[in-house]
């Protein structure tokens, strides 16, 4: 299931582009330049990091459409997954 999470996710609103990966550690978010944010499983689809609370959404295949992230000052910035080239 988290070859699903593995993308490219982004944001016109925040202008941002996260990258979501998989590593022998886990999924990692990367940011550019050199950021890298190890993803802890909290629940199905759900994820906690440095950056906060990740969410990844899915359609109604099942196939994962976005992410959802929150913290203390931010509530539920979507992020769009962009299709694989």
């Amino acid at each position: 299931q988290m070859q699903a999470m593995i993308g490219d996710y982004v944001s016109d609103e925040a202008e941002t582009t996260l990258k979501v990966a998989l590593t022998p550690k886990g999924l990692e978010i990367h940011q550019r330049p050199d950021k890298v944010y190890p993803l802890t499983p909290s629940y199905a689809d759900g994820f906690e990091c440095e950056l906060g609370s990740i969410r990844f959404v899915r359609d109604s295949a099942g196939h994962v459409t976005g992410m959802s992230l929150s913290d203390s000052r931010l509530w539920d910035l979507r992020l769009k997954k962009m299709e694989a080239k």
